[in-house]
């Protein structure tokens, strides 16, 4: 029990979840909140992305920096307030486009002729590709492969340039979010989904280990505070790794 581990604390079970009730209860307070609000956490599962970024086996095999150049776009589409999936060179081989209506290329290097092809007909449906100016030089052997289907280039990928492209396609958010930390700017994830009532849901999420974030939404509507219930200000601060579940409902 307790009492024993205090006296032995370099046992096995130094650190255990049983020995932090502050942790126990804090992972029931979870799941209860989890099982009221499945409704609403149901939507960001059934939402199909217009947004996608490009996952391509072939440049990991063949390129050392794509996989890190691949985790941070994907961390700077987590402070555009869009939920973006993947799409791989085997989807696009395939027309497996979904809703898709925008795609991202970070550092994709080498891609097959397949994929290619599948890109190409994205292209002529309408879709829209947008990459840096790495990506698409070879194919999977590693020869020169030229860009036969429309494409924009743009080496950065900062989240306000990927908010700004993705809005040239997609009809803008109603609202805004941002953050500042110890006076300066500060970005915090955020995800928004239509709740199919005219409303969006949001969530809200200080990443940071140690920092505490003061969070300004900006929009013309409320804002309901769906974890606790209440009405919220735009105005919030949240503390290291603390979130907010929202709701907006747009003024009429």
């Amino acid at each position: 029990d307790y009492q024993k581990w205090k006296k032995s604390p370099h046992s096995g079970a130094n650190g255990g979840i049983y020995h932090r009730p502050g942790n126990l209860a804090a992972q029931a307070r979870a799941e209860l909140d989890g099982m009221r609000l499945a409704p609403e956490l149901e939507k960001f599962f059934l939402y199909k992305p217009e947004v996608a970024l490009f996952y391509s086996p072939t440049s990991i095999l063949q390129n050392r920096q794509y996989t890190a150049r691949l985790h941070s776009a994907y961390q700077n589409f987590c402070y555009t307030g869009r939920r973006v999936r993947t799409l791989s060179e085997k989807q696009l081989a395939s027309d497996a486009f979904g809703k898709t209506r925008l795609l991202f290329l970070r550092g994709a290097t080498h891609v097959s002729r397949a994929a290619r092809e599948g890109m190409a007909r994205f292209v002529r449906q309408g879709g829209r590709i947008i990459a840096d100016q790495e990506s698409l030089r070879f194919d999977e052997f590693g020869n020169p492969a030229a860009v036969e289907f429309p494409i924009e280039r743009c080496d950065d990928f900062s989240p306000e340039v990927l908010t700004k492209r993705i809005d040239e396609t997609i009809p803008p958010l109603p609202f805004r979010l941002a953050g500042e930390s110890n006076g300066a700017p500060a970005d915090l994830f955020f995800r928004a989904v239509p709740a199919g009532d005219g409303s969006w849901l949001v969530s809200v999420i200080n990443h940071a280990t140690f920092s505490t974030i003061q969070a300004k939404l900006s929009g013309d509507g409320e804002w309901f505070d769906l974890i606790r219930e209440q009405k919220t200000t735009p105005e919030m601060t949240l503390g290291p790794l603390e979130n907010r579940l929202l709701r907006f409902t747009p003024a009429k």
